[in-house]
């Protein structure tokens, strides 16, 4: 008999767990409740679930703080996190992305729907899409909150998906998790900058076939050099040529066109 896949469910709302709890045991999934944050991360570092569903929005210690406990903890970082959330979907994503979480679902949410998502993050589910991309996603990497913005609405209108992360660190997390079908990233950032960036992300299996592109406000050679020998597919400087970069961006993704 096949292993039921594990997932468990965060939320200090009995009825909502409930309901949760219910819709994945009648499609095949074993589900267990936790009523707070505390102890939903104490049931993860015992039973080690295959994927989390996480309210955004509990008393005490909200989802994208546990979420982030769970991501600093080594033996738990690699279970993916979906947050549950009422909240606007561009506030939703920003959390999300702050927080580690690969994916949330809005509410009121439907058993289709959250099945998909659902489907889409558990380990079987990503082994089937064997080549570490997916063209529908790109995670854009900039210190600065406004150019994340900025270049996630213009992706965002190509019909793209968008995660945000404000340091390498934090992008090399990502990048892992989601698979992206691309990255851009600031060159000059705090910590572990643009270049030494794209070279880890070449220097690991499930990362190195990402295509990265440099943005920056850095015109000199010399950094543009740096930034191809790295590994990056294109530079483009700032403030930005939208029309070339989004033109360049359709050729290389193929994004699916806007529905009219």
């Amino acid at each position: 008999m096949p292993v039921q896949p594990f997932i468990l469910i965060i939320d200090d709302e009995k009825n909502i767990s409930a309901v949760l709890a219910h819709l994945l045991r009648s499609a095949g999934f074993r589900a267990v409740t936790a009523s707070g944050a505390l102890e939903g991360v104490g049931v993860a570092r015992k039973d080690r679930p295959d994927l989390i569903l996480m309210d955004m929005m509990m008393p005490g210690i909200e989802g994208t703080t546990a979420t982030r406990m769970i991501k600093d903890a080594p033996e738990l970082v690699g279970i993916p996190v979906v947050l549950i959330s009422a909240l606007p979907e561009e506030e939703a994503r920003r959390r999300m992305s702050d927080s580690g979480a690969v994916d949330f679902i809005a509410k009121p949410f439907y058993r289709e729907g959250l099945l998909e998502v659902i489907r889409r993050w558990l380990p079987q589910g990503r082994a089937v899409a064997s080549k570490p991309r997916d063209d529908t996603r790109v995670l854009v990497v900039d210190d600065d909150p406004q150019v994340t913005k900025f270049v996630g609405a213009a992706l965002r209108n190509l019909g793209l998906g968008t995660w945000e992360a404000h340091d390498a660190k934090e992008a090399l997390r990502l990048a892992k998790t989601l698979l992206p079908g691309l990255i851009i990233t600031d060159v000059h950032m705090p910590g572990i900058e643009g270049p030494d960036f794209c070279l880890q992300l070449k220097s690991s299996s499930d990362t190195r076939d990402i295509p990265v592109i440099f943005l920056s406000g850095d015109r000199s050679e010399e950094t543009r050099q740096a930034s191809g020998s790295s590994g990056g597919v294109a530079y483009f400087e700032k403030p930005l040529d939208v029309g070339g970069f989004l033109a360049t961006i359709q050729g290389m993704l193929r994004p699916p066109p806007k529905s009219s």
